[in-house]
């Protein structure tokens, strides 16, 4: 059975430190299905199954 995740970036939080909570939960075997942009903040939805 698939799980999902919504990785979605705060609201002072830089570019790069979003990327470095994307690529630890990326490590953790979820997979990047689908990303977004809602008002400045990039939102990503996380598959793993």
């Amino acid at each position: 059975m698939d799980k999902y995740k919504i990785l979605i970036q705060k609201v002072f939080e830089k570019n790069d430190s979003f990327e470095e909570r994307l690529n630890s939960t990326a490590a953790e075997g979820w997979k990047a299905v689908s990303i977004s942009r809602d008002s400045n903040r990039t939102v990503v939805l996380l598959q793993r199954g």
